[in-house]
């Protein structure tokens, strides 16, 4: 599971030019699901 969600960051990340902001945002709502 760490490693998908890993992956999945990182092309997260990616996709967003490596906008970490971006990946909080995309962190704070898998936390709160």
């Amino acid at each position: 599971l760490a490693r998908t969600q890993k992956e999945e960051f990182a092309s997260v990340i990616e996709s967003n030019n490596g906008d970490i902001t971006k990946l909080f945002i995309t962190l704070k709502e898998f936390i709160n699901k």
